[in-house]
């Protein structure tokens, strides 16, 4: 015999017996399909002992409420897989979005190396910036580092709502200028107000200085996004913002092809 009464079990009445522990005799246990005696065995708890069925009836009734237990313990992990993502800003419709492409690839196998260095990805509505940057930001998280992805816009959006607690705007600025990797979405469709300009300003120089990688996906070109995001203003940080992107993001540029009404749409896993 190989087991030992050091362990909890399972144990089977002879070797209880041949171990000398107390026990109270096994009940019976059938198959709630078809009624077939199961064997039982026997757990060693707190000082008693606890006996369950063992093994697993191979009728079909069994066989299908095993199927169903499976799918529902599928079903919870998807849902949870779901909510995960969507707490680092992947939406469902992304989450499974597949990196094809060679240079991203290889960004990401050297991530660690890039001391700051980003990526600026440009390409026109429905190129797939957002699944790029989505299936980037995934593959980070699931490595185990501190990753987050929002657009432009609503990262403003979350920073205007603190207005009326200065130390609250602090901390939602401090927030997502301390994620390892930020991936910035849909850069030159916000409002292109001063505040607007400040506020980015401050983000990105904040993770310019601390050498935190960003990802910034755009329409535009960069000499258009910056006309689009001085438009109302304060073109100096507008051109600082600039010089910093172009200086730690290298440029990946999607083919002129809107997958959103492509045949296929863009590729998923």
């Amino acid at each position: 015999m190989t087991n030992s009464p050091d362990t909890p079990g399972p144990y089977t009445l002879e070797e209880l017996d041949e171990m000398g522990v107390a026990h109270d005799e096994p009940p019976e246990f059938f198959c709630e399909h078809c009624g077939k005696a199961l064997s039982a065995r026997c757990y060693l708890l707190l000082g008693g002992t606890a006996w369950v069925p063992y093994g697993q009836c191979q009728c079909e009734g069994a066989i299908t409420e095993r199927r169903r237990e499976e799918d529902r313990a599928h079903a919870q992990a998807v849902q949870r897989r779901i909510r995960e993502l969507q707490k680092i800003g992947i939406e469902p419709r992304y989450q499974n979005a597949i990196l094809c492409r060679d240079d991203v690839i290889s960004y990401l196998a050297t991530f660690g190396e890039h001391k700051g260095n980003g990526l600026f990805i440009q390409g026109i509505s429905g190129s797939g910036k957002t699944s790029l940057c989505s299936a980037i930001v995934r593959d980070l998280h699931d490595a185990g580092h501190s990753v987050f992805l929002v657009s432009a816009s609503e990262m403003l959006e979350t920073i205007q709502e603190t207005f009326d607690k200065p130390a609250s705007t602090a901390n939602e600025i401090a927030r997502y200028a301390a994620y390892e990797l930020l991936a910035i979405d849909d850069m030159g469709r916000e409002s292109g107000s001063e505040w607007a300009v400040s506020t980015m300003y401050r983000i990105l120089n904040k993770r310019y200085g601390c050498m935190r990688p960003t990802i910034i996906a755009s329409e535009h070109k960069l000499s258009s996004l910056g006309v689009r995001m001085s438009r109302r203003g304060d073109p100096e940080r507008v051109d600082a913002i600039l010089s910093r992107i172009k200086q730690v993001c290298a440029l990946v540029k999607l083919p002129d092809v809107d997958y959103r009404i492509a045949r296929n749409g863009f590729p998923v896993r």
